[in-house]
C-alpha cells in the first residue's frame, strides 16, 4: 500500500492507494486532525468508497440470470489496492478494473476512477463508473467517512450539521427490487437537493453516510478558512 499527499496553503491531506480511502484531513492553520483517525477500537477504516453494493444482502447472497454470488457488506472495492493513474500538484486519480476475482462475485466487467481534487478550502471527491460490459450493469456506489467532532454525547446529535455538496439536480435512472425478490424494476427520478446531513456523534467520532446510485458523482468537503 502507498499513501499519496494533496496540499494547499489551508488543507493536508492523505489517500490511500488500499480502497483508494482518504485517511487524513488537517487544517493547516489550526493543525488539526478532522478524519478520522481509524482506531480499530471504534472502527478500523477512516473513508471507504463503497462499491459495486452499498449495505448488505441476506446471507451475503444474491441472483443475477438464475445464478447465485456472494457479495460481503458494502462491496470490495474499499479492500482493493488501486492504481495511481495521475497526480498534479492539486489532484489524483485512482482505479481499478474487474478481473477474475471481481468476476465471480459480481458477474460485470468494469472500470472504477476515483479522484481527490483541492482547491481554497475545499476537498472534491469523484467517482466515475464505467460499464465495460456489453450488457446492462447493475451497481450503487456511496461515501461512508467518518469526522472527528469536537461534540459531546450530552449534547446531542441536533446540534450541528454538516454540508455535503449543494444544488444537486438532475434524472437518475434507479431500480428497486420486485415484492418477489426476482426481477428490477426501473424507475427514473428527478433530484433537486441542497444537502445537510445531521451528525451522530459516538465517543468523539463522527459518521455519516450517503448513498448514490448513478454512474459519475462527487461529493465535497468544505472546510472554514480559520481552520
Amino acid at each position: 500500500m502507498a499513501v499519496y499527499q494533496l496540499e494547499n496553503e489551508h488543507i493536508y491531506l492523505e489517500v490511500a492507494s488500499h480502497g483508494a480511502e482518504l485517511v487524513r484531513l488537517v487544517g493547516k492553520k489550526t493543525k488539526k486532525e478532522y478524519l478520522f483517525d481509524g482506531d480499530p477500537k471504534y472502527w478500523k477504516r477512516h473513508s471507504p468508497i463503497l462499491f459495486p453494493f452499498v449495505g448488505g444482502v441476506k446471507n451475503k447472497e444474491y441472483r443475477y440470470n438464475g445464478k447465485t454470488y456472494t457479495m460481503t457488506q458494502h462491496g470490495f472495492a474499499r479492500d482493493m489496492e488501486f492504481t495511481l493513474d495521475s497526480q498534479t500538484q492539486d489532484t489524483l486519480w485512482f482505479s481499478i478494473v474487474s478481473n477474475e476475482t471481481t468476476m465471480e462475485n459480481y458477474p460485470f466487467t468494469f472500470r472504477l476512477e476515483v479522484g481527490y481534487q483541492l482547491k481554497g478550502t475545499e476537498v472534491t471527491v469523484l467517482w466515475n463508473v464505467i460499464n465495460t460490459d456489453t450488457k446492462e450493469m447493475y451497481f450503487s456506489i456511496g461515501a461512508h467517512p467518518a469526522f472527528f467532532t469536537s461534540m459531546t454525547l450530552e449534547a446531542g446529535p441536533d446540534t450541528d450539521h454538516l454540508h455535503v455538496g449543494d444544488n444537486i439536480e438532475g434524472t437518475f435512472t434507479c431500480y428497486r427490487v420486485t415484492e418477489n425478490a426476482m426481477a428490477l424494476e426501473m424507475i427514473l427520478l428527478y433530484c433537486r437537493v441542497t444537502c445537510r446531513l445531521q451528525l451522530i456523534c459516538f465517543q468523539e467520532m463522527l459518521l455519516f453516510q450517503r448513498m448514490i446510485r448513478h454512474h459519475v458523482w462527487h461529493w465535497l468537503i468544505r472546510m472554514d478558512r480559520s481552520m
